[in-house]
Parts: structure tokens; sequence; C-alpha cells
């Protein structure tokens, strides 16, 4: 595996470019000599661009809740929030629990795991008591916003920042189960910068990975052509996650949520791109959202999945035709941006089986960057994906 993956390190810079330095066809969709300010909307604040709301951050959960392309388009259906869950596996069900399930009631099983630990129990079963069941996921609340846009007036820089802090609490009873925080810089081209911090708490004994640490977002049905620098394969699929990726080479792929779904006979977590510089969203005049990861980090990537279903959605269903029907252009995009994503294992389904390289440590704080830019028509998502960000 190490020589595709000094091939694949290679490939990244010849194709990622140069992010400090201008090129030529390498420019924003948006004015960066646009006019820029900050004002407060309904429980928010927005930030304009040329007197038209360009972006506006949501002050109950912290999250973006509007995202604009230059030409109006909005680009959001829901509010960009943090996501810690995912829709299990058959692996993510394995575990001595379920071998108990077929001869005792749950308040039998929760006993014997209170005598003899709950080591051998599946990472479902650790996922539901510390309240990360993606049926219930937890939920995002902000506790307040600072708006900083003193030095863009003084006309010091290009770009105005909302720093978020919040938590995330457990749906059932309001339990505190992340502490979070978020940073929304907004430059005139409309650019955002976004910059997340994610640390657990009140974790309880057993807990030995989370699902995912990253973002949601829900995009405007007419984005459904998606291209992406990141693994990919030739097969039907090209699904790939950490540990099931040395078959997946790095390159520039294409596809749409429907081809991009695998349609598992249990519904579930599928559809994964590790190692992803960036990842275009758009509709066919090519007018959308192209998500990057942060230049300012040594070896900074992403893993993202697009689908049609929530994991909600994903994780309640029991066969493929408990999935409500929807279809490409009509309903919402809905991405899975990680920083951070659980193998998937597979040695053996009836117990735990993911290694420990591949496992999200619950007790670590993450960090993470993301830009959203929204791109224009015409734009090339190639260049859009090398050109210098902000400006």
């Amino acid at each position: 595996d190490s020589p595709s993956r000094s091939t694949d390190s290679i490939f990244r810079k010849l194709t990622m470019g140069t992010l400090t330095g201008a090129r030529t066809g390498m420019v924003s969709s948006g004015n960066p000599e646009a006019s820029l300010s900050v004002r407060g909307s309904d429980n928010g604040y927005a930030f304009v661009i040329d007197d038209a709301p360009a972006v506006e951050v949501d002050e109950l959960t912290g999250g973006l809740r509007a995202l604009t392309t230059p030409s109006g388009k909005a680009l959001l259906k829901e509010p960009v929030l943090f996501n810690v869950t995912r829709a299990s596996t058959d692996n993510d069900r394995g575990g001595a629990q379920m071998l108990m399930d077929f001869v005792l009631p749950p308040a039998g099983v929760n006993l014997v795991g209170m005598i003899v630990g709950t080591d051998l129990f599946s990472h479902e079963y650790h996922w539901g008591q510390n309240g990360l069941d993606a049926s219930a996921p937890p939920k995002q609340v902000c506790r307040g916003v600072t708006v900083d846009d003193s030095d863009l007036k003084e006309g010091k820089v290009s770009y105005a920042e909302a720093a978020c802090a919040g938590e995330m609490v457990k749906a059932a009873d309001g339990k505190g189960l992340f502490d979070v925080s978020s940073t929304y810089r907004v430059h005139r081209n409309g650019d955002v910068k976004v910059t997340c911090k994610v640390k657990a708490k009140n974790v309880k004994k057993g807990l030995t990975s989370l699902p995912r640490v990253g973002l949601t977002l829900a995009l405007d049905p007419s984005l459904f052509n998606i291209s992406y620098l990141g693994r990919g394969s030739g097969d039907t699929t090209g699904e790939n996650y950490p540990d099931r990726q040395s078959a997946a080479f790095m390159g520039t792929h294409s596809g749409t949520p429907a081809s991009m779904h695998v349609p598992y006979i249990v519904p579930s977590e599928n559809g994964a791109r590790t190692d992803c510089s960036w990842a275009c969203f758009a509709d066919v005049a090519g007018e959308g959202l192209i998500i990057r990861a942060g230049p300012g980090r040594a070896g900074a990537s992403f893993s993202f999945s697009a689908g049609l279903h929530t994991q909600a959605e994903l994780h309640e269903a029991e066969h493929t035709y408990d999935l409500p029907i929807r279809k490409q252009g009509v309903d919402p995009v809905y991405v899975n941006v990680d920083h951070r994503i659980m193998g998937v294992g597979g040695d053996c389904s009836w117990l735990p089986c993911v290694y420990p390289e591949y496992l999200v440590e619950p007790g670590d704080e993450y960090e993470f960057e993301l830009w959203l830019c929204p791109v224009g028509k015409g734009q090339s998502s190639e260049a859009q994906g090398r050109r210098p960000l902000g400006v």
C-alpha cells in the first residue's frame, strides 16, 4: 500500500497547485472588491455583499443557515451543523449483546453488562448509551455569538467574522454531550472559512470511538452534479473508508447522489470518499458550491458522502424498500463532510472489529478547517479547487 500512498501524495501536490499565488484563469466567482458589511437578522446575523445578504449565521444553533452564489442562488435547504453520528452498519451492530438479544430482554442484557462489563458490546450499543443514536442525533445549541468587523471597517482586512460557542446536547433530555465552537470568516468575494472545534464530555465507560466528527449539509436539489479530487475507483460505487481504501486511488472523479449511494440490503452508512482536497456540487449550468480543505494545515483533507436520504432515515430503515422514495433534482442533496470518520471493519461481524488506528478517539479535542466557496455559472470546478482562497 505504501507505493500507492507515495504516488497519491505526489498527485495531490501536482493537482492542488499553489494555494498562495494567483494563476491565470484561477479567480473566484465573486467580486473581491465588493462591499461587505454585517447586520442583525431574525435570530442571527447576515453578511451583506454589495447590498445583498450572502451568508447568514443562526444564533440559536450557531450553524450557517444561508449561503448564496454571486447571482443570488440559495445553496442551503437546512443549516450547516456539526455531525457526530452515522447510520449503523452491520459491523457497527456486531457485539456480545446482539447474541444475548436472542434470549434476554433489554433489561437482562443491561444487567449482564453491569456484571461482566461491556467491552465486547457493539459500537452501536455504546453510541446509544452516549446519546449518539443516529435516529435521534444530538441537538446543537448556541450559547453566544461574537461578531468582529472592526478591522474590515478600518480597511485593514477584506473579511468579517462571527464566532459561535455552544454545545451539542442529548436529544432526549438536553444533557450536554459536546462542547463545540465555530468561526465563520466571510470574505468580500463570498468565500467562507469555517474553523471548528469539538470536544466530547460526559463520556461513559466503554465508548471506544465516535462514529464521526464533521459537518452535515442539506443542499438545494439542483446541485446533483458532483465532482471531487480524492480517492475513488472504477467500480460501480467508488466508496472507500479509512480502513478500506487500498484499491481507491487519488484522482478527479464525478458522480451524482444516486450513483454514489450504495443500496445495501439493510440501509446503512455508505458512499464515503476519503482524502479529498475539494468537492464541488453544481447545477446543470455549473453554479453551486465547492468545499475545500483548509490549505493552512499540513496534509489537510476531508471525507464526504452525498445522498438523497438523511442518516436518520438510513439508520431506521430495515430494508431498502423502507426508505422514502426520492428523486434526484427534486429532493435535497444530503452531504456529510468528515474531519474524522471511524473505519467500517470487516474481520468479524459478530464482535467489534475496527482496528485501533481507525477509531475516532472520544477523549480527544478535534479542530478542523473547511472553506465553503460559492461557484458562479460556467466556472471550472478544477480551477476553483486550485485558486487562492478569499481573493
